[in-house]
């Protein structure tokens, strides 16, 4: 190698681990990997720490710095190239997934990984990356997640059926998904919320019913996971269907992105199924 390209690599050597060492570090990976970088810069990922969602919950929990771990370990609004690819020299290893996902998606709070280990998913050959990309075969640095669009779309499934016994009828509500992992994934504020609504004659709701699934944070500071587990079905049983007056069935499964109760000003929802059905009978 002549002595002018030597050096000249030598010299982009220190710029390139000088730029990772610290601020830079999406830029500098960007100068080659353009492609790469687009994409990661389209995930929700790459803007972890300054979505008004996080924002909200991070005030409310008093701005406390150790979420940053996760959601801004090198600072900035959100995820870096290196805070995945670590490593002390470029070119750097193909990423142990999921084994690096869960240095976050298993933290405190959070069970995403350690949920998909145990799933049927994983047995059938899936992995993350399978489901969290824009598209199979396409970059994989676009990692999407159900802040996009329709990411949502079939992933939970209801179905409601009504039985009539000596207390009178009750509906029996059965949630399945097709997620990998626990429902929902993602941090502790995150909720699914079962929506079961009793209609009069001309659609109106006249009572409702909420149930919650996902993590509880309890005033001592523990948390009780309540999540939907992968596999598995879940039965929630409402009683009394026909006060109000009431008619009819509306039941709704609901995502909710920010922390809080359902009905909260700020919260954020998106409707993943609704089943409405009529009563099989009518109580005088």
């Amino acid at each position: 190698m002549k002595w002018g390209t030597w050096l000249a690599a030598a010299l982009s050597g220190l710029i390139w681990n000088s730029a990772l060492a610290g601020e830079g570090v999406q830029s500098s990976c960007e100068g080659c990997h353009i492609e790469a970088a687009a994409a990661f810069g389209r995930s929700a990922m790459s803007r972890a720490a300054s979505t008004s969602t996080f924002l909200a919950e991070w005030k409310h929990k008093g701005e406390d710095k150790a979420c940053l771990a996760c959601h801004a370990p090198s600072g900035g609004a959100g995820v870096q190239c290196r805070d995945c690819h670590v490593g002390s020299d470029h070119p750097f290893s193909k990423l142990d997934v999921p084994n690096v996902c869960a240095s976050c998606h298993d933290a405190p709070g959070e069970l995403t990984v350690r949920s998909f280990l145990r799933s049927e998913a994983l047995k059938d050959g899936y992995g993350c990356l399978d489901c969290h990309t824009e598209s199979r075969g396409g970059d994989v640095h676009d990692i999407t997640g159900p802040s996009r669009a329709e990411f949502l779309t079939r992933v939970g499934r209801l179905r409601v059926s009504v039985a009539t016994g000596p207390q009178g009828d009750v509906a029996v509500v059965s949630i399945s998904h097709s997620a990998g992992h626990a429902l929902p994934g993602g941090t502790s504020g995150r909720a699914v919320w079962l929506v079961v609504e009793g209609l009069d004659d001309v659609g109106v709701a006249v009572w409702r019913a909420l149930t919650r699934f996902g993590w509880e944070y309890a005033s001592d500071g523990g948390w009780t996971d309540k999540t939907l587990k992968p596999n598995r079905t879940a039965i929630v049983e409402i009683g009394d269907l026909h006060r109000a007056g009431a008619r009819k069935l509306r039941t709704s499964l609901v995502y909710q992105f920010t922390a809080g109760e359902y009905d909260a000003p700020e919260a954020v929802h998106e409707q993943m199924d609704q089943v409405e059905i009529s009563f099989p009978s009518t109580k005088p």
